[in-house]
């Protein structure tokens, strides 16, 4: 399924593609010697496009997260679809995602934190039990005191839902 803008419409001109694919974890087939499909399927990874986009075209890794917190409060018996799309790469970072420069970018991944906290917990915290270290804390910690009153709370948030998980490193 492709959303696609026609040539000429739009605040940006024609030809703005986005492929709604990009969500879907690919499988590609493993030559023997490991090679160059297993690159190709590490670099499309869903977690690479976000961050790959977001810092590229801000707007659409911002879009990606909402679309996957809408997932998650409207429709909650299917957040095994956005735990797959997260944590099906191995080198997916909460991290990197908190680091960017948006304000916007960074409120979403702390509501995304805490209704990963609320609607995945067994999963979220298998999965993040050997990812989530104290740098995580700290710059998660250290978004509560941002002059930004939106991600001051949303910041906030995450941190008591993640409190109560047991991984979790206050």
């Amino acid at each position: 399924m492709r959303v696609s803008q026609g040539a000429g419409r739009g605040p940006h001109g024609g030809g703005v593609r986005v492929a709604v694919r990009a969500l879907v974890p690919r499988r590609a087939p493993v030559r023997d010697g490991g090679g160059g499909l297993r690159r190709a399927a590490r670099l499309h990874s869903p977690s690479r496009f976000l961050y790959v986009s977001h810092s590229k075209t801000p707007r659409i890794g911002l879009n990606i997260v909402g679309i996957l917190i809408t997932v998650l409060q409207d429709l909650p018996e299917h957040a095994d679809v956005v735990e797959k799309i997260l944590f099906d790469d191995k080198n997916f970072n909460f991290m990197r995602l908190l680091e960017q420069s948006s304000d916007a970018f960074r409120m979403r991944v702390c509501i995304l934190i805490s209704l990963l906290c609320t609607f995945s917990c067994t999963a979220f915290s298998a999965a993040m039990e050997s990812k989530w270290t104290r740098k995580e804390t700290e710059c998660l910690e250290s978004l509560h005191t941002h002059c930004n009153v939106t991600l001051n709370r949303a910041a906030r948030l995450a941190t008591k839902e993640l409190s109560n998980m047991p991984f979790y490193l206050s």
